[in-house]
């Protein structure tokens, strides 16, 4: 024996693997890493992610300043086992619109440097975007503005900045196929067009 306490993990995804683990081997607790990504309820003997726990999440992470990335791969670690595969699917190509504002913080008054390179990396991502005064609209897959943002963050660091912060608005949408409407700054441009 020994004098201090002893834990044991591997392959723990429910509280039953726990419970097996336990009186097994008799340790003093049981540990889970990749179990509780999944289902961060299970010790308190929830077979699945509750919504709540999930909606917890989602407002500790954006308080946070969570990456997109992270964000969405952990609502889709949660919420797998209660998807059908076309909804993963669809959860995971969802087509979105919003807008981005990317500020340097800590650098010159002029940004233009920055913005610059950020529309480079707009341009090359061939996603679909409408750069103005005060940020930039998009639309396009959520995976693709998930790596495009991720890369616009990454160059204002690289460009000197000693901190950047990044605000990012999403809207989805069923009744409409998002990746065959036009952006809404040309729809109300064409409209306004047709009534002179």
């Amino acid at each position: 024996s020994v004098s201090v306490p002893v834990l044991a993990n591997g392959g723990i995804f429910s509280l039953a693997d726990a419970e097996t683990m336990y009186s097994q081997t008799g340790v003093d607790g049981v540990m889970s890493a990749r179990g509780l990504l999944k289902n961060p309820a299970f010790f308190a003997g929830h077979e699945h992610t509750p919504i709540e726990c999930v909606e917890k999440y989602v407002d500790r992470a954006l308080a946070y300043g969570t990456p997109t990335p992270i964000l969405h791969h952990h609502i889709m670690y949660m919420m797998e086992s209660q998807m059908s595969a076309v909804e993963r699917r669809s959860f995971n190509s969802m087509y979105v619109s919003g807008e981005i504002q990317i500020v340097p913080i800590g650098t010159e008054a002029s940004f233009t440097r920055y913005i610059a390179q950020v529309k480079t990396i707009l341009n090359d991502s061939g996603l679909q975007h409408t750069m103005h005064d005060s940020g930039t609209n998009f639309q396009g897959d959520y995976a693709l503005v998930s790596q495009v943002v991720q890369k616009c963050m990454e160059s204002v660091l690289e460009n000197g900045a000693p901190r950047v912060l990044c605000f990012v608005k999403f809207g989805a949408r069923t009744d409409k196929d998002y990746s065959k409407e036009l952006p809404a700054a040309e729809k109300v441009q064409r409209y306004l067009g047709a009534g002179q």
